[in-house]
């Protein structure tokens, strides 16, 4: 047939296709078709036209269409449906390596050039699609729109969508506009956008400026505002930076600046600066009021190398600072600042460590500072002093059996400590006048009324010296230690009583003194083992575990003055003992004689569940019905009267699954007097009772998972019809449809908690607690139904502790979200419905009316 082409040696040819390649144009093109290769040829033009899902593949793009026309003679591609009406037959232009993917109605495309012309095209960008009449493709990454849409709601359901005269696309990611409207369910907004800019997405990180929303709640107090005034700056790729503030036409502001470093696995730091000034409209308004509060919070965590770090955690921040500016509840509910630096090293070999840490609190009720540090600390390895070369820790080497000189175990450390302790007399005085006292005692004692040295520094040494299995038994194990421990402190106090004033003074005296303690032990501990054959439902057997230590302790009396640590003073009620090391930061009481026996039981209960299946194959498991049980006490043997110690109980245990349970109690021998002071008569003989308890504690803890299938509903079961079942015929009521209830199965969770504590007081009612906690508690509804919260109920004082509810709805393009706390003292609500593209949405909340999508009860306007 004259004017036919394609069959002449096809390679790999197939049934039915039709695929060849010129090399006449350059660079190189190469096509296929389905269906049928038509040429046309004159002395003017050249034309190949591809019949059945055509192929035109240049390295300028890819074409596919249901027909594509060569224009060989113009190095011009011409795309349509032809007559195929099928999806695969909609001209599409793919762009190299799918950077870029237009679909049009008419494709005209140059492959010289790479430009092309559309009709009603639609474009596939970051964040959307854009949908114009006519488009101009000029290069591969500047692309004109003619009588535009964009959105980033699905083609063919746009809820909202920007129509514009002439639209610019660069790069797939930025878009420039000119005369657009913006329309919300087609219904147009009044207000036309001269011109506009849609920038890329928030992962390329750009410098600018940030979004201002205005703000007109609370304009009585406030006035009207703008929120989020500022600059995001990107100074490199491992610094950012950012400054931001609201300004009301009232003189109320809030300042913050940011700045954040990152250097991946080297070190990561930001830093917040904060300021804000509340007031009211006019100095003559009632309650006029002016509020300004300040924060600085810098974190920084550095790994200098393998073997050392430094963590750093400050954070000063005015007392109503966080109470006027954010909505976390454990923020809110902070009574305190905090602020540490630390720095780690660890020896290479593990010969040592040595730790530095510089620690600030403050308080905000009274504005009482303590600074703790510069501290170090050092502490080495522990070591065999009398083992063999190669031994160490206690090991022997070569496999041989250790011996006295390899179970000789040294350990020593040392720690270095200095603080200062600002309680000022005014609790209302400036928060930072504690940094004018640091350095000058004259107005440390004039806030404080203290008349002793505001700084105390000293250095704690520790050594220990042990000695394991001195017993050549494998059921005992006998061990022995010396602990010594000895304090330097730069000053002492001195005590003498005023006969005038009939009280005692104490005075510092400047010098170096040392105060030693010290005691050897010897401790015996074994372990048995109890078997019971019982059954018990599917519990067969029971072991209980018992194991019993006793430690024997003796120090000599420190409290004797040959030691250097006490003194003895005459007064009216007889001579008085004290320790000239009181008022130092290692503050060593010294004691009497010790001579103590200390008592620790650990008891474990266990017992094998065995469970058999249809076929009669035992499987089994070992439960523990209690994890732990010990009781711990002490006899001191030195003491001519109270000698026993409080008994103290714990028990843990896991024997319900997945239920943590914790106890705790404290009991005491012995009776009281009427100021809660323990006297030497028995609890038996006063209230009949062997122990009296004084402490007890109660805790629970779970989470519990739910509709792990998802949200799902089930029908309604099938009943076969009985006539004599007359629960059938139910009292019909006709205001209402019969409805049937379908179960919903929905993803859930929840961490339940419950603590309830018991304090014995002397002469008063014992405190108790009870507290409910319910945090975490998500529910899943659907595939876009999320509720989330957290509860807490106190059974004592029967209140609910503060709580937080928050409903998220995932749309199509948009976002519904609320969070509310509609209990305590702070109740607040936010509502938000936003189009799910976080540049689009500034614009929503620019335009009067459409900011109204998100509303609060913020008295304040801001939430961190």
């Amino acid at each position: 047939m004259p004017g036919m082409y394609g069959q002449a040696n096809p390679p790999n040819p197939q049934l039915g296709q039709q695929r060849s390649t010129i090399e006449g144009i350059k660079p190189f093109l190469s096509f296929d078709a389905r269906d049928s290769l038509i040429l046309t040829l004159s002395d003017s033009t050249r034309i190949g036209t591809l019949f059945g899902q055509a192929n035109a593949n240049h390295e300028k793009g890819l074409l596919t269409a249901g027909q594509v026309s060569l224009y060989l003679h113009k190095d011009e591609l011409e795309a349509t449906p032809g007559a195929d009406s099928t999806v695969e037959a909609i001209p599409l232009l793919r762009r190299p390596n799918d950077q870029q993917e237009l679909q049009s109605r008419r494709i005209l495309f140059n492959v010289e050039s790479g430009k092309g012309k559309f009709e009603a095209a639609e474009i596939q960008v970051q964040q959307g699609t854009l949908q114009g009449e006519a488009i101009k493709n000029i290069s591969e990454s500047v692309v004109f729109i003619e009588d535009g849409r964009y959105s980033t709601c699905p083609p063919n359901h746009m809820t909202y969508y920007i129509r514009a005269n002439r639209l610019k696309v660069v790069d797939q990611e930025e878009i420039f506009f000119t005369n657009a409207r913006l329309f919300v369910l087609d219904i147009p907004y009044p207000l036309p956008i001269p011109f506009g800019y849609i920038p890329a997405g928030p992962e390329s990180r750009r410098s600018g400026l940030l979004q201002p929303t205005f703000v007109v709640q609370n304009s009585s107090r406030r006035g009207l505002g703008l929120q989020q005034v500022g600059w995001f700056q990107v100074f490199n790729e491992y610094l950012t930076g950012q400054l931001s503030g609201d300004v009301y036409t009232s003189g109320t502001y809030f300042l913050q600046g940011q700045a954040q470093a990152t250097v991946t696995d080297k070190f990561s730091s930001n830093l917040t600066l904060g300021y804000s000034r509340e007031q009211g409209m006019e100095p003559t308004d009632p309650g006029f009021a002016e509020n300004v509060s300040r924060r600085i919070s810098l974190t920084h965590r550095q790994t200098i190398s393998p073997y050392s770090s430094v963590n750093a955690a400050i954070n000063f921040a005015s007392s109503n600072y966080f109470q006027r500016n954010s909505y976390n509840i454990d923020e809110r509910a902070s009574t305190n600042s905090n602020s540490r630096l630390a720095y780690q090293f660890r020896d290479p070999d593990n010969r040592f460590n040595f730790n530095t840490n510089l620690a600030i609190s403050q308080r905000f009720q009274d504005n009482a500072t303590s600074l703790t540090g510069p501290s170090a600390s050092f502490s080495l390895r522990s070591f065999a002093p009398f083992a063999p070369e190669g031994g160490q820790d206690g090991r022997a080497t070569g496999g041989q059996e250790s011996t006295w000189r390899d179970r000789f175990i040294v350990t020593y450390s040392n720690t270095f400590n200095s603080r200062f302790s600002y309680q000022p007399l005014d609790s209302l005085s400036s928060p930072d006048s504690w940094t004018q006292a640091v350095f000058d005692p004259a107005t440390y004692r004039e806030n404080t009324g203290e008349e002793t040295t505001p700084w105390q520094v000293g250095l704690r040494q520790n050594v220990s010296l042990s000695l394991g299995q001195l017993l050549p038994s494998q059921f005992l194990q006998l061990n022995g230690s010396v602990n010594l421990t000895e304090v330097w402190v730069p000053m002492t106090v001195r005590k003498s009583y005023n006969p005038e004033t009939g009280s005692l003074e104490t005075t510092e005296v400047p010098g170096f003194a040392a105060g030693h303690q010290g005691s050897a032990s010897l401790s015996l501990n074994t372990t048995l083992y109890g078997l019971a054959d019982w059954k018990i439902g599917s519990l067969e057997g029971f072991r209980h575990t018992f194991k019993p230590s006793i430690a024997m302790s003796i120090s000599p009396d420190f409290q004797d003055e040959s030691w250097g640590m006490t003194r003895t003073i005459e007064t009216p009620n007889g001579p008085q003992t004290y320790s000239i090391f009181e008022n130092s930061i290692y503050p060593v009481y010294a004691s009497g004689k010790q001579w103590s026996l200390a008592y620790n039981i650990q008891n474990t209960f266990e017992t094998k569940q065995v469970k058999r299946d249809s076929t009669g194959e035992e499987k089994t498991n070992v439960l523990r019905l209690i994890d732990q049980l010990s009781l711990t006490g002490s006899y001191n043997l030195a003491l001519d009267s109270l000698r026993l110690s409080p008994l103290s109980v714990r028990l843990t245990s896991r024997a319900v699954p997945n239920i943590s349970l914790q106890a705790s109690a404290s009991y005491r021998f012995y009776s009281v007097n009427e100021l809660g002071q323990p006297i030497n008569e028995w609890v038996y003989r006063s209230t009949g009772k062997l122990l009296q308890p004084t402490r007890f504690r109660l805790s629970a803890s779970t989470r519990i998972r739910g509709g792990s299938r998802g949200a799902t509903v089930e029908s309604a079961p099938y009943l076969p019809y009985n006539p004599s079942d007359l629960s059938y015929f139910n009292p019909y009521e006709p205001i209402l449809e019969p409805i049937t209830p379908y179960p919903l199965n929905a993803p859930w969770s929840v961490n339940l908690s419950f603590s309830y504590s018991w304090i014995w007081q002397n002469n008063a009612p014992a405190r108790k607690t009870a507290i409910l906690n319910a945090r975490s508690i998500q529910f899943q509804l659907s595939d876009r139904w999320n509720v989330s919260t957290q509860l807490g109920y106190d059974f004592i004082r029967k209140e609910l502790t503060p709580s937080q509810f928050s409903l998220n709805r995932r749309m199509e393009c948009w976002n519904l979200s609320m969070q509310f706390n509609p209990f305590g003292d702070f109740t607040y609500y936010f509502f938000r419905l936003n189009v799910d593209a976080g540049q689009l949405q500034n614009l929503f909340q620019k335009l009067p009316v459409l900011n109204n999508l998100e509303r609060s009860s913020s008295p304040y306007g801001r939430r961190f």
